[in-house]
């Protein structure tokens, strides 16, 4: 019942859902510690594509003109409430997850490294993400447009 629950929380923020489709430009703020793995891509487009459903939503399909050295995992992008996003790369080892928020036509929130280094001394990199809407570069334009 609960997945259910969500799936239908899912189907009806749909018009919030397509707010969020098309190509945006990142900016990242220095990290707050050294970070020396993959960044993610300086323009990326977000996708009405799925790629996953788990009990926490769906996840569509992130494309970049240039793909980090993320290896062979795929980005993807989930939808958190109304206004926010959260979009992520990974190389199964160590990756990047950007949490934004709306706000004025942009996207702004903070960046999280990660890794599957674990254990209570471990703190990841943190700094601050923006990604503004731009029109699609010829290669990251949707081809049923």
């Amino acid at each position: 019942m609960l997945l259910g629950s969500r799936a239908s929380a899912q189907r009806a923020d749909a018009s919030g859902f397509r707010r969020f489709l098309g190509c945006y430009r990142l900016t990242l703020s220095s990290w707050s510690k050294p970070y020396e793995y993959p960044q993610p891509p300086r323009i990326f487009r977000l996708e009405a594509r799925p790629t996953d459903t788990t009990d926490d939503g769906v996840t569509y399909r992130v494309v970049s003109p240039n793909p980090p050295g993320f290896g062979k995992f795929p980005p993807g992008w989930t939808l958190r409430g109304s206004d926010s996003v959260e979009v992520f790369w990974s190389t199964g080892y160590t990756g990047v997850t950007l949490r934004l928020v709306a706000r004025a036509g942009v996207l702004t929130g903070r960046a999280q490294a990660f890794s599957d280094i674990v254990g209570p001394d471990i703190i990841e990199a943190i700094g601050s993400a923006r990604a503004a809407r731009i029109s699609c570069p010829v290669g990251l334009r949707d081809p049923g447009t």
